[in-house]
């Protein structure tokens, strides 16, 4: 082949030209080249990659640096790398005192670390300053046992619901609710009202109820989901009552009285006091 046929102008007056080549072999001493280089094909018909690098060293477990974009001054560089057996890897090597930028110039992408196709972990823009990361399950270090997936969390609320009762009136306060993996922590605004149509009666809910996703598995013994002593108002004094969750989602709060010690409806009997609940924070396993 001649130089005529390796180069060929493609234009008058430009400076650049089209090399029709199958190959260009560099030697050992390395080659140097200004850019900016463009280079176009179509993957998909020729089945091969654009650029095509194969390391030749043989060296067991040693990285070597296939593809290497150095800043001017040498103090920032990341490149592409692969070691051979044993333990053979390939991946992006940064060094600068920043470490490794992955960075999408379009608000409405998501940077997504993949693995066989299934995404692992991705990063989005919420708004200006603000980003969302999804992690499909994270695994945390732990000591004198297995290591386990954190694979659900989730923030709810707040969730209206009608508390009423021994008031002759229903109120509605607030519920709002966070799981981490089996764990479900709930607070439930205080309900401290005084009567205006008073009746002996358990506080109870209705309308909205608490997902199913926030109540444990029932239990062979026990009716309620969830089942354990708070603080009440009743009679013109603190005591204790009990809060149930049922399986259908609602709430049942009882007190106690104090001539008979055991858990009864609010009585109810002292006009002009309040009677109901304090803020309260619950906690149980799913």
């Amino acid at each position: 082949m001649s130089i005529a046929d390796l180069l060929t102008p493609l234009s008058v007056g430009k400076t650049y030209m089209d090399i029709n080549v199958n190959g260009i072999n560099v030697g050992p001493g390395g080659s140097s080249m200004q850019g900016p280089l463009i280079i176009e094909g179509n993957t998909r018909i020729l089945n091969k990659p654009l650029i095509g690098l194969i390391e030749d060293d043989q060296t067991p477990a040693v990285i070597d640096h296939g593809l290497v974009y150095t800043n001017h001054d040498n103090t920032a560089s990341v490149s592409l790398i692969v070691s051979n057996n044993p333990g053979a890897n390939a991946g992006i090597s940064a060094d600068g005192i920043n470490g490794l930028l992955i960075t999408s110039i379009n608000p409405a992408s998501v940077i997504t670390l993949s693995i066989a196709g299934n995404p692992a972990m991705g990063v989005g823009l919420v708004s200006p300053g603000v980003t969302s990361t999804f992690i499909q399950n994270l695994t945390f270090p732990t000591v004198g046992g297995a290591p386990s997936t954190l694979n659900y969390y989730e923030e709810f609320g707040p969730l209206l619901m009608a508390f009423s009762g021994p008031w002759g009136a229903a109120y509605a306060r607030a519920i709002n609710i966070t799981r981490s993996g089996n764990t479900v922590t709930m607070r439930i605004d205080a309900c401290e009202q005084v009567p205006t149509a008073p009746v002996e009666s358990d506080i109870t809910t209705s309308g909205n109820v608490i997902p199913p996703r926030f109540l444990p598995a029932a239990a062979a013994d026990e009716t309620a989901l969830v089942y354990i002593t708070i603080p009440v108002f009743d009679q013109n004094s603190s005591r204790l009552g009990t809060l149930r969750i049922n399986p259908a989602g609602t709430i049942t709060i009882t007190s106690s009285q104090a001539a008979n010690p055991v858990f009864a409806p609010f009585a109810n009997n002292m006009g002009g006091t309040k009677v109901g609940f304090p803020n309260l924070f619950v906690s149980y396993f799913v």
